[in-house]
């Protein structure tokens, strides 16, 4: 175990100081190119604008691909006729679960040329849905024509429904049907954002983008409507986005307005909006890079929204706050660039100290965190750093408590303290069966691990004393197969210690151990003992010391 976890702690280690040399190298490569970019000065801006208006489209495409994905999930559940709006139970149970995993979408409706409906709005931690249809029967099985009313469902979170009545159906919903004709143009299946309610639907925050498809001799539309304040939220953290506006515009070149910056002048928007739509068209609907329109003292840049020539994102700054931007972006960059470089020359000297210190701990330095890595510990067997003990006191033979077994616990501590560390494990087997502690707890006034540390610490602070047992002995005790185990972590002492057993001839002496492979060795010799403190212990007080 032991070559196994140094190797590993020496990469990390290792990638650590690359890792800190990386980003010293990186502040000074900023600070540098920040340099090369106040040089070059308000041409630069723009391309900064060009990047910027990539970020944001990113942002957006991230932001609303579940949108655009749900579409057309629920269009191939329509061709593989999984769903229809005559099932609107088995719909709500199959979209629900997949609407609730995205906090941004708080609606969704499908509806058909001939004028059947069913609409999925959230409500707190519930979902609402509406069901209109041709007709629709009630609980009295009687049958009740949709034009005057509505099922409506109350759903939780995974689709099962809590709750159903009938009712009249209600006037903010009638506002917003708007059923599709039999006339469809293949171009309009492809997503959209819609324009036909934009007052309406920012007025109540929302956007909503729609799909519209052919099923069955009838044109389906499907729509899915998202907080415009979750997506302000998301354009708030972008820095000095309060200089800038952001809209989107269809292929018709009608636009609408999805965030404005704090810096921007409110009777700018709509004027700027006007103003851009009309350069946009001339152009061909095509930019390669940012425009400038010099009555207004703008720039504008609009790219496709995800590749989709049928939706643009675009994004407006005034010449003059972008100037002003640059300019005091570049002094707040200069700074951060002196961070990073000061942050990355601080981890190489952490780094380094703690690569020197990581050389005289245990050769454990990645403890076990769950019961599949202390599995996996225990299966690679005992070895220099790791020793299995069944018991700490009760005696597997004889079955009854035999407190001499617990020398060779006070042993093997000793042994591991005046080398390189490692872990005791009471509760195993040599061959790694798992045993646990309930025969040890079972000869101790207090029966549980708390009784058993306390008696552990005891018998350490005894044998090798108070000082080395609190800075360098620490427990644990993990569940392995519902049976909890002992782990002892013994780090390296820095000093020597000799261990105090009571030895049946000579009564309570002093010994000194040190681990030999697999084992724990006494050294009986004083010139043995004395060569093997003069190097061992010397060594590591120069490199604690460092």
């Amino acid at each position: 175990m032991k070559n196994k976890t140094d190797s590993n702690t020496k990469k990390k280690n290792l990638l650590l100081i690359i890792l800190s040399l990386i980003i010293f190298f990186l502040g000074i490569a900023m600070f540098g190119f920040l340099k090369i970019i106040n040089a070059k000065g308000y041409s630069t801006a723009i391309s900064a604008m060009t990047a910027e208006t990539e970020e944001v489209n990113q942002m957006m495409e991230n932001f609303l691909k579940p949108t655009t994905d749900m579409l057309l999930t629920v269009n191939k559940w329509y061709g593989n006729d999984l769903i229809s709006i005559n099932e609107d139970e088995k719909f709500a149970s199959m979209l629900i679960p997949l609407l609730s995993q995205y906090s941004q979408i708080n609606g969704f409706i499908l509806m058909d040329s001939q004028e059947q409906l069913i609409m999925i709005t959230k409500q707190n931690d519930h979902w609402i849905s509406y069901t209109i249809k041709q007709r629709i029967m009630n609980i009295g099985n009687t049958m009740i024509e949709s034009k005057n009313s509505c099922k409506i469902a109350t759903y939780d979170q995974n689709g099962k429904k809590i709750s159903s009545s009938m009712k009249i159906i209600p006037q903010d919903l009638k506002d917003l049907i708007e059923f599709p004709d039999n006339n469809l143009n293949v171009e309009e299946e492809k997503v959209n954002w819609e324009i036909s309610k934009r007052e309406q639907l920012m007025n109540n925050g929302k956007i909503v983008f729609s799909q519209q498809w052919l099923a069955n001799n009838k044109v389906i539309k499907a729509s899915i409507s998202f907080e415009v304040t979750d997506i302000i939220t998301k354009f708030s953290s972008i820095p000095f986005s309060e200089h800038f506006q952001i809209f989107m515009i269809n292929k018709l070149g009608e636009g609408i307005n999805i965030f404005s910056g704090e810096k921007v002048p409110k009777d700018f928007i709509i004027q700027s909006e006007k103003s851009i739509t009309k350069d946009w068209n001339e152009r061909g609907k095509k930019l390669i890079s940012p425009v400038r329109i010099a009555d207004l003292g703008l720039l504008y840049y609009i790219q496709p929204f995800s590749g989709d020539n049928s939706i643009y994102l675009g994004i407006i700054l005034y010449e003059q706050l972008m100037k002003e931007r640059v300019a005091s972006s570049l002094s707040g960059f200069n700074t951060v660039s002196f961070v990073i470089a000061g942050i990355g020359l601080a981890m190489f000297f952490i780094s380094i100290i703690i690569t020197r210190k990581e050389d005289v701990q245990l050769g454990i330095y990645s403890l076990p965190k769950n019961e599949e890595e202390w599995k996996k510990l225990i299966s690679n067997g005992e070895n220099t750093n790791l020793e299995f003990k069944s018991t700490m006191r009760w005696d597997m033979v004889k079955s009854c408590k035999n407190t001499s077994l617990e020398n060779v616990i006070i042993k093997t501590v000793g042994a591991f303290s005046n080398s390189e560390g490692g872990i005791l494990i009471i509760g195993i087997e040599d061959n790694g069966n798992i045993l646990g502690l309930e025969n040890d707890y079972s000869t101790l006034p207090k029966q549980n691990k708390d009784g058993f540390e306390l008696h552990l610490r005891e018998l350490l602070n005894g044998a090798c004393g108070i000082s080395n047992t609190a800075k360098n002995i620490k427990t644990e005790f993990p569940i392995l197969d519902e049976k909890e185990i002992c782990a002892v972590i013994i780090y390296p002492s820095t000093s020597p210690i000799y261990t105090k057993i009571i030895d049946p001839k000579k009564g309570k002496t002093e010994k000194f151990y040190i681990r030999s492979g697999n084992s724990s060795r006494e050294l009986e010799q004083i010139s043995d003992v004395t060569n093997y403190i003069m190097s061992h212990f010397k060594n590591k007080k120069k490199l604690y010391k460092k």
